[in-house]
């Protein structure tokens, strides 16, 4: 009985450090972004948000969509006892790094001082958010690579925006050691930077000592590997970068057509949202590399059992948060931003609508990458952002902060639908909450 119980713990760890990261980078996001929105005020706090939303766009950049094929590869080999392979895929991400760091920080800045070009700061702030997106897309990086070898302690408490729980809630801590002087945009920022910096550190020693030591060398990497893993990362950037776009677009068309103050408001309603998704990031954080696995085991049947029973627990904890959403928008917002916040409650029940489709829809897109469809769910993610851009601005030019609520609502709900039904399409898999029963083994 004893081995029995210590396998099962043993098999549940994964698990359990994925839920107990995600519930603690939840309450940090939350907290962090109860403290900025009351020290800083509406419209700072929207200037801080702009930039942190470009910041994980250009974050996106620095990792060069490394981290989801490394990730995928090394789940793979590992299942297929290809070892050897992996030392490769590591050194080809390296080199692909050189090039993309720079340019992550670069597309941040110019696009920061564009968004908030109306902030007193605006400069200071974009040079900041550079430094944000390196440190963020540095940790995305190392979260996958550590995950994917095994390490699934840290690289849990460093995956997801902004360092994950590890970074965000070394930010709550600054945040609580400055005590309650106001704060600056930049001075802001400048302490997430700090997080990023000690959480990145940590990173690279547990690397260091779990680093792995296969016999292939790095120097003798075949041509022709280098360019198929090459055109997976940037297929895979492709799709992150146009996903995110999507799911943060309305943010920037709100900041270059809304007051400041209104741009902060719709901030608080998105960060929420943003927070109340956690659940579904952890289940795709935690469950990627097992469905990488499964399919190149060519076992469908038991993915599906395995993607709609997480989704049903998910769903259930998430639709208990999300209908209070719908039904008292003004006052959650009163109660966590404070009043100036309460003007925005039509666009948090109207986001929290859209929230309830991502969650009824489960993990399609996950499950879309991670079974080697990256290139339909790249050309579906850009047709979306452009439909997001368009509508975004037709509602926001026409009904101001609300109609750029509804449209935003209108087509990430129309997004999560299509990847949906492209899942059950090409796969063959549904991936929406359900209790299947599990094939008898042979």
């Amino acid at each position: 009985m004893r081995s029995i119980s210590a396998a099962s713990l043993r098999r549940h760890v994964p698990a359990m450090w994925s839920l107990g990261s995600r519930i603690l980078g939840g309450v940090s996001v939350l907290l962090v972004n109860v403290a900025l929105a009351r020290r800083l005020g509406p419209a700072d706090f929207g200037t801080v948000a702009v930039v942190t939303s470009v910041s994980m766009f250009g974050a996106l950049i620095v990792c060069g969509g490394t981290s989801r094929v490394l990730l995928r590869s090394i789940a793979g080999s590992l299942g297929t006892d290809s070892e050897h392979l992996i030392d490769i895929d590591l050194a080809i991400a390296r080199r692909v790094l050189l090039v993309t760091l720079p340019m992550g920080a670069l597309v941040t800045f110019l696009m920061s001082a564009y968004f908030i070009r109306r902030a007193e700061d605006a400069w200071s702030a974009s040079l900041a958010g550079a430094f944000v997106a390196i440190g963020a897309g540095l940790m995305f990086y190392m979260a996958d690579v550590l995950r994917g070898l095994g390490e699934v302690r840290l690289a849990n408490l460093g995956a997801g925006r902004n360092g994950g729980a590890l970074a965000t809630g070394l930010f709550m801590v600054l945040l609580l050691v400055t005590g309650n002087d106001l704060l600056s945009s930049t001075g802001a920022l400048g302490l997430n930077i700090v997080a990023l910096i000690v959480s990145l550190a940590a990173s690279l020693l547990v690397y260091r000592r779990f680093r792995p030591q296969f016999p292939t060398r790095s120097d003798s990497v075949d041509r022709s590997v280098q360019r198929l893993f090459i055109i997976s990362s940037m297929t895979f950037l492709g799709t992150q970068l146009a996903m995110y776009v999507a799911s943060q677009i309305d943010l920037w068309v709100g900041s270059s057509n809304l007051p400041e103050a209104s741009v902060g408001v719709y901030a608080a309603a998105l960060r929420l949202m943003g927070m109340v998704s956690m659940p579904l990031v952890a289940a795709q954080l935690m469950f990627s590399a097992p469905i990488a696995r499964l399919w190149a085991q060519r076992n469908p049947a038991e993915l599906e059992v395995m993607v709609r029973r997480t989704v049903t627990v998910i769903a259930v904890p998430s639709l208990v948060i999300l209908v209070p959403c719908v039904l008292f928008p003004g006052e959650i917002l009163s109660l966590l931003y404070g009043k100036r916040y309460s003007t925005g409650g039509f666009v948090l029940a109207v986001l929290a609508l859209a929230q309830i489709v991502n969650v009824l829809t489960g993990l399609c897109g996950t499950v879309l990458g991670m079974c080697g469809k990256e290139s339909l769910l790249l050309r579906t993610a850009l047709l979306w952002s452009v439909l997001s851009l368009v509508f975004d601005l037709l509602g926001v030019r026409l009904f101001g902060i609300r109609g750029l609520a509804v449209a935003s609502a209108l087509t990430s709900s129309g997004q999560f639908l299509m990847l949906w039904l492209i899942a059950r399409m090409t796969l063959r898999i549904w991936t929406h909450p359900g209790w299947p029963a599990r094939l008898p083994k042979d």
